[in-house]
């Protein structure tokens, strides 16, 4: 903002000059903040919603149903980054972290399959509420170069065992 305590010299002393000074003081304050209004609007983590649509646009995200604002806002935010990484190990990574999952192991090249089968195991509080279906499209639009992914869900069971003692007074019979 233009400071206008500082004193005129003297063949400026008029009122029209002031008043002059006044409505360009005031422009320029308008113009300000329309400048830091608009710069405010470049970062993604910041942004309005009108402004997130557009850098969205910009990196070809689409926002998916069923997909909060939130989670819109980080896949737009890593896009560029997921891009350069998509099918390797960290574009993996950054894709589950930025989706919110927390308990996850990613293995290459699992004996038995074929070899651009990437299998995923996620442990049962992995996903703490996430949408599963919003993850599939998530994969389905990131993880588009040339690999296959198995999501695997390990369930730990307990099972119990318990031992006693035979003696020949028991009869065992065993189906066959």
């Amino acid at each position: 903002m233009i400071d206008l305590s500082a004193k005129l010299p003297f063949w400026l002393g008029g009122t029209q000059i002031k008043r002059a000074a006044l409505a360009l003081a005031v422009w320029w304050g308008r113009a300000e903040t329309w400048l830091n209004d608009a710069a405010a609007q470049a970062s993604i983590a910041t942004c309005t919603d009108e402004a997130l649509a557009a850098h969205a646009r910009d990196r070809a995200i689409v926002r998916l149903p069923g997909e909060s604002a939130a989670t819109w806002r980080a896949r737009t935010q890593h896009a560029l980054t997921t891009v350069v990484e998509a099918g390797s190990y960290k574009g993996l990574e950054t894709i589950l972290t930025t989706f919110g999952v927390v308990g996850f192991s990613i293995l290459e090249r699992v004996p038995g399959q074929d070899w651009d089968i990437i299998e995923i195991r996620l442990e049962p509080t992995a996903l703490n509420g996430a949408d599963t279906i919003l993850l599939d499209r998530i994969f389905h639009k990131w993880g588009r170069v040339c690999r296959r992914y198995t999501i695997t869900h390990i369930d730990p069971a307990q099972n119990y065992v318990t031992a006693s003692e035979v003696t020949e007074l028991q009869h065992v019979e065993v189906a066959a």
